[in-house]
């Protein structure tokens, strides 16, 4: 079997990369004729892992094109998964992909999305709830750890207690939530000292605490990460209580128990269904009761290594990621028709090391065993540079590196798609016609080609346009949508009527 993961196009290895993406990608790999191949949703393989993958994982990509590639993997007996790992309806403004989802309709396209698909996997049994109403199947694979990388750095005997934190900016408010609480409580204390791992803002939020109670580590890898948890006595985990915290997972837990370093967790939806009070952590709902938590576990070392203790076979015993890899391999077995997972199993292994023989010659690629990693080689690394100039407002310098990543992919339309994000407006019509040259099933180019056409009078090519994107996808309602809307404009308001009543009538199973 061939398992292929799509992900956002980042070349950060973030957490969530680790432990939704590689790690479940690393342990399926380890069962026998089973290969995993990883890759941004940008990678030029991406063609031959949808017309190749026996099953496909869709993480957090909220792209409409992947709508006909699903039904056409559907009708060859392929089968596609989307992946929820956060609720995106409820992104905190300093999250960075936040400004994609301010129109609302983007929800509404995420969960059409969602139901296009053979299945859902949600990362919290609170994301299923809210969103497997969408879902023709669902599973929950909660995160699991890898086995320990390090070992406790901290002396028994230590008279200093070391309280830590560390994670991305997506957590500012929350850190900022309790700052002023721990920072009074540190300014108290001769015996503790805070350490924070994460970039500079988060560390600033406690500027009165005197130097020698607090220090500053550079965020880095997942080595080293583990390698500060190592040091850490008590680890904090501070959530306010809001719909995108309460979709988190509980790995700040995870991650402290790994390593030796009791929890002092919020009580809220990531935490709660999974922390014993008072056996492998300490659950808490406002500042005061952290602070309270700490001099509890400061005062008495013994409850602090007993917790500590706890904690850590839990996890070790019972969030195993070999072990979950088993569960998540059923679950994909049993969306496959029947015939697939009743014959031919030798032919589909050899088929699924020839691909993955082939997709470990791109340059980018890291390969262990049957687990592939498609990162982020010439092609892929233009693409990624000039997104980052387009989105900087610096268009003329991102054109020319889209320019030549398309003539590097003779077939690849992505780098003209985002060509014509970037172009002049008197140049996005040809980037358009370029992309769709090269893929004619884009209903993205479709539909902003009917754009284009329409702001230049030319209606009777964007009905076509439209239309066109209707005829790859009839249950697309943005086709519908513009097309009623436009017709209205023309006057034609009986048909604007009718083409609206298809549109609403698509969207409302998904507005909500």
């Amino acid at each position: 079997m061939l398992i292929a993961q799509l992900s956002l196009a980042t070349s950060e290895r973030s957490g969530d990369w680790f432990y939704r993406i590689h790690g479940p990608g690393r342990a399926l790999s380890e069962h026998d004729g089973v290969w995993v191949a990883d890759a941004p949703h940008i990678h030029r393989a991406r063609r031959r892992l949808f017309d190749e993958a026996d099953v496909l994982i869709i993480n957090m990509v909220p792209d409409v094109d992947l709508r006909p590639v699903i039904a056409a993997r559907r009708a060859r007996g392929q089968r596609t998964v989307f992946e929820m790992n956060d609720d995106v309806a409820h992104l905190q403004p300093s999250n960075p992909y936040a400004r994609f989802y301010v129109d609302p309709y983007e929800i509404t396209k995420l969960k059409q999305l969602l139901g296009a698909c053979d299945g859902v996997q949600f990362c919290t049994p609170e994301l299923q709830r809210i969103y497997g109403r969408y879902a023709r199947a669902q599973a929950v694979f909660m995160n699991q750890m890898p086995p320990r990388r390090c070992e406790r750095t901290r002396p028994a005997n230590s008279r200093k207690v070391i309280v830590g934190w560390g994670g991305s900016c997506g957590h500012l408010d929350d850190v900022a939530w309790v700052a002023p609480a721990l920072t009074r409580w540190l300014q108290s204390r001769a015996d503790v000292e805070l350490r924070i791992m994460a970039d500079r803002p988060l560390f600033d939020l406690f500027r009165s605490v005197p130097p020698q109670k607090k220090r500053h580590v550079k965020t880095g890898d997942i080595d080293a990460y583990y390698a500060f948890l190592a040091g850490v006595d008590i680890g904090i985990a501070p959530l306010q209580d809001n719909g995108f915290n309460r979709c988190r997972s509980d790995v700040k837990f995870l991650e402290y128990a790994l390593h030796g370093a009791a929890p002092v967790v919020q009580n809220l939806a990531p935490y709660s269904g999974t922390v014993r009070q008072g056996e492998t952590g300490l659950l808490v709902s406002d500042p005061g009761q952290l602070v309270a938590a700490l001099d509890q576990l400061v005062a008495s070392p013994e409850t602090r290594a007993a917790i500590a203790a706890r904690a850590q076979a839990y996890v070790e015993g019972e969030r195993n990621g070999h072990a979950a890899a088993e569960q998540r391999l059923a679950f994909y077995r049993s969306l496959l028709p029947a015939e697939a997972t009743s014959s031919g199993a030798g032919e589909r292994s050899q088929r699924a090391q020839a691909v993955g023989e082939s997709l470990s010659a791109f340059d980018g690629t890291h390969r262990q065993g049957r687990h592939l990693s498609l990162g982020f080689g010439g092609y892929e690394e233009l693409i990624r540079r000039a997104l980052s100039l387009g989105h900087a407002n610096r268009p003329s310098e991102a054109l020319p590196l889209l320019e030549q990543a398309a003539a590097l992919e003779s077939d690849a339309y992505q780098p003209l798609v985002f060509g014509a994000l970037f172009a002049r407006r008197d140049r996005r019509r040809e980037f358009l016609q370029r992309a769709l040259a090269r893929e004619p099933r884009s209903l993205s180019c479709w539909i902003d080609l009917g754009d284009e056409l329409d702001d230049a009078g030319a209606f009777d090519g964007a009905l076509r346009a439209y239309a066109g994107a209707a005829e790859i996808e009839p249950t697309f309602d943005q086709a519908y949508a513009k097309t009623a809307i436009l017709l209205g404009k023309l006057g034609r308001q009986k048909e604007a009527h009718e083409f609206g009543a298809i549109a609403h009538a698509i969207q409302k199973p998904y507005v909500s």
